[in-house]
Formats: structure tokens, sequence, C-alpha cells
């Protein structure tokens, strides 16, 4: 993590190749099936309830209204299930919160399907900007399942399920579904308990490539 004008950036990398719970866990009132209080788990949140998300132009690899329709898939799939908590807005205006690129495989690392980079202030935490690149050779289905991953640590999960069947876990699966677990542990990043009680967050700050 490296620190400039008071902000930090954090890297999270997901790689082809972090587990819901119905255990209690240490905040009373909060969702209980989650994985949020995983110590690698880092919890994020952005101080709006709407955050905008806009569309690079893409190479030639994938023609841009595909590029525009898999984002917009992708993004519906965390409004549905959390947009009562923060709702993605998909923009063509330049400047957004967070921007998603489709980029050659050879600008990932080896084997990654997407990285995602996100902007924060030192101190609270609190997200800032967010940039996702995606492979722009996948499928329709891989697309929209690495955009909304990525879009999950965008929007505030730094670190990767355990657990297989969650949107989140480390490795790229279809189908393309946020679990009840993945809803749960973004809900409790917006929470209003854990915004007041901070220490509570586990300590992880980037997620290294596979």
């Amino acid at each position: 993590m490296r620190h400039t004008a008071g902000l930090s950036v954090l890297l999270a990398t997901l790689s082809i190749f972090g587990k819901g719970s119905d255990a209690p866990h240490p905040i009373a009132g909060l969702p209980r099936e989650n994985y949020a209080f995983e110590s690698h788990i880092r919890l994020r949140r952005w101080d709006k309830p709407r955050v905008t998300l806009h569309v690079a132009d893409p190479g030639t690899g994938i023609e841009p209204g595909d590029a525009k329709r898999r984002t917009a898939q992708a993004a519906s799939l965390w409004n549905e299930a959390t947009g009562d908590t923060v709702y993605l807005v998909v923009t063509e205006e330049a400047g957004a919160d967070i921007t998603v690129r489709f980029v050659p495989a050879s600008s990932l690392p080896p084997q990654a399907v997407g990285r995602t980079t996100t902007l924060f202030r030192s101190v609270s935490g609190t997200l800032v900007r967010g940039e996702v690149r995606v492979r722009e050779d996948l499928s329709e289905a891989q697309s929209i399942q690495a955009i909304a991953h990525e879009l999950g640590h965008a929007l505030g999960i730094q670190g990767h399920s355990d657990e297989p069947r969650d949107l989140m876990y480390f490795r790229s699966h279809l189908p393309a579904v946020v679990t009840r677990a993945d809803a749960n542990t973004l809900r409790i990043a917006y929470s209003e308990t854990l915004r007041s009680d901070p220490d509570r967050r586990s300590e992880i700050d980037s997620v290294p490539p596979h």
C-alpha cells in the first residue's frame, strides 16, 4: 500500500485458477451469514448510496456495445442483491466513481481475468475512486462473472471468500450469482454499527496475484 496526499492505493486481483457462515459474529444485529470478519477480509465503503460506473472505450477485442451491456448486467447482479444499501449507476460520463476497462490478457498478471484498483482515504478508509480491468477475450458469461466479482472489490469487499459458491471466491466460476453471504458482507461494510466500531475490521491491505 502506498500513500499519496492523504490517499492510499489498494490493488485487489482476481485470478482464474473471502466464506459464508451461520455462526454468530462479534456485532449483534448484523446479518449472520457473511465472511466480513474473516482475517483476510478488509471492508471499505463509499460515502454515498449511489456510485457511478463508466465503461471506457474498449480496444478491438470487444465491441463497445457488448462491453457496456456486459458491464450493466454485472452491475445489476449487485443492484438486485444490495441496491437498498449501495446502488451502481451506469453512466456515459467520464470521470465516474468507477471506470471499467476491457484490456488484452497481456496487460494483466498471468492467468488473471481481472484486476481492481481502488483509491481510498488513509484514515477513514472511505473509497474515492475505482478502476476495474477485465480481459477482453472472455466469453460473455465469463466476462459478466469477472466484472461482477471485480465490482465487489470496487464496492468495498477487499479480499476473497473461501466458499466456492460465493461470487467473491478467488477462483472464477459460473453461474455468476451474488450469494446471501456476498450481499450480507457488503451490507456489513456499509452498516452504521461497523462504521462506529472500525477496530473490528481486519487488517488485510492487498490480495496478491495467484
